[in-house]
């Protein structure tokens, strides 16, 4: 036979048989039967299997320190019974597993990861058998990374060497079994290489938002601590209105307010640095004298006591939350839009602003001469509504002239309530004031005023129903008023003020 006949025949051949075994293939779902569906090549190599029931605790010495997570076992709540499930015999109990650690408190325990730490004394699979090696220090197991003592509820133990992690990214670690003079490979879990703090839940409060409002709500705060200038408290009302109540009276600036409450929505730490909150821990992480508090309560949800330190190199402060027993590390975002406020950057800096069409009249008093101003108004039927009247105004002054309302009073009354607190300012200035102004209503029979007193060639003080001291604001938009204000009373065009 030639040999080119023979090769096409061995190629024929080849077709054939491949063409059979695809044949195979599809009729039989694409696999023999016995075959295994992993296309793994890699066999695990068991170390350690056992089972939940059998163990009882797991002791993990590494560089952070030693902790002993233990396995307690308690029978299981179970709302049937062996008579509702028409079974004659008596069922064998089903039992539960509680996993805890002697010094982290239930309150922040993080079960979760206590288990999965913990499994290494039920299952551990290595990938490869490195053999017996004598120089240990090559793999890290001379001195282990973490030493993990495994004791079962038969008296029996286990101990588990961890040494470096495998070159190439793999995951997987070094390791030894007592009793085994071999070196293997295998995955383990990162809580064996931490301190007990990783065994504590990081999220620390979670707020919820008002349906209603959407908003994160505060009925009472208060800032304090050794990086605040002064202690300072605020509550909020019924109108989602903030106020001042200390050091000073006055209305709070509610978005500045809110923005703290919003960032507070929830807290997280970045890592736990103890389980331990005694007062050495305290001292030492900077809580005994804490660089700020705040303390809150949102309506439905309780109160809440945040603790920090003063800031660390790396960015991060130690946190205490009263009702934990942890000692938390969080970032200084997470303070930054309370601690270090001034009374002045949380207060409303504006004044006496009654609405103009509330105003029934105006009287004004400007270094001892009066200004009155009254107001009369009509009812619009045309732009009235049931629910809603709206009015057509005049104005008249203190001689009883008709003024322009639409544009010289309106643009007086701007001009006067255009003026800012800039300045934190608390004691009642002596003297009398500059220009006092009393407001009475249409629809109230309160009366309000305001008054300015020069305290500098810079500042006047701002007091309110003559006792609220306000603070200071810059003379240019006072004095301007009041140049407007003799040209309303005039009957003169007053600029507009924008």
């Amino acid at each position: 036979m030639k040999k080119n006949t023979r090769n096409l025949l061995l190629v024929l051949g080849l077709v054939v048989i491949l063409g059979a075994a695809v044949l195979v293939l599809v009729l039989t779902g694409g696999q023999e039967e016995g075959e295994s569906s992993s296309t793994s090549s890699t066999e695990l190599i068991s170390l350690i299997s056992e089972e939940e029931k059998n163990l009882s605790s797991v002791k993990v010495t590494n560089e952070n320190g030693s902790y002993i997570i233990k396995i307690t076992e308690q029978e299981k709540e179970s709302s049937s019974s062996s008579e509702e499930s028409g079974s004659s015999s008596e069922a064998e109990p089903e039992m539960e597993y509680i996993y805890s650690i002697d010094g982290v408190d239930e309150t922040v325990a993080n079960t979760d990861r206590m288990e999965t730490a913990a499994a290494i004394g039920l299952s551990l699979n290595a990938t490869r058998n490195l053999g017996k090696q004598e120089k240990l220090d090559d793999f890290g197991l001379a001195e282990p990374v973490s030493t993990v003592e495994v004791t079962y509820r038969d008296g029996s133990t286990k101990t588990v060497y961890i040494g470096g992690s495998v070159a190439g990214g793999s995951g997987g670690y070094y390791v030894m079994v007592e009793g085994d003079d071999n070196v293997y490979t295998a995955s383990c879990n990162d809580g064996l290489f931490q301190g007990s703090g990783y065994y504590v839940k990081t999220t620390m409060f979670t707020l919820q938002a008002d349906e209603t409002t959407g908003l994160i709500y505060a009925t009472h705060l208060k800032l304090s601590g050794t990086e605040m200038p002064e202690p300072i408290e605020i509550e909020g009302d019924d109108s989602y209105v903030y106020h001042l109540v200390s050091p000073k009276k006055a209305e709070a600036d509610s978005e500045e307010v809110q923005a703290i409450m919003d960032s507070l929505s929830s807290i997280s730490a970045t890592n736990v640095a103890s389980p331990d909150v005694s007062e050495e821990s305290l001292k030492k992480y900077g809580l005994d004298e804490p660089a700020g508090v705040i303390e809150f309560t949102v309506k439905d949800q309780g109160s809440y006591k945040l603790s920090v330190s003063a800031k660390n190199e790396d960015g991060t402060r130690y946190a205490l939350l009263d009702g934990t027993k942890a000692i938390f590390i969080i970032n200084d975002s997470d303070v930054s839009t309370w601690l270090g406020r001034t009374v002045l950057s949380l207060q409303s800096t504006l004044n006496l602003m009654p609405m103009i069409q509330n105003i029934k009249t105006m009287t004004l008093t400007v270094d001892g001469k009066e200004y009155a101003f009254r107001l009369e108004r009509e009812e619009d039927p045309e732009s009235s509504t049931e629910d809603n009247k709206a009015y057509t105004y005049k104005v008249f002054n203190k001689d009883g002239k008709e003024l322009d309302y639409e544009e010289n009073f309106k643009h007086f009354y701007r001009s006067f309530i255009t003026n800012y607190i800039i300045e934190d300012y608390r004691e009642m200035p002596e003297g009398d004031p500059y220009v006092t102004c009393t407001y009475t209503y249409f629809d109230s029979d309160e009366t309000n005023s305001i008054a300015f007193y020069k305290v500098s060639d810079r500042r006047y003080c701002v007091v309110e129903d003559g006792d609220n001291v306000k603070g200071l604001i810059d003379p240019t938009y006072l004095e301007r008023a009041v140049e407007y204000l003799e040209l309303l009373n005039n009957g003169e065009e007053v600029p507009e003020v924008y």
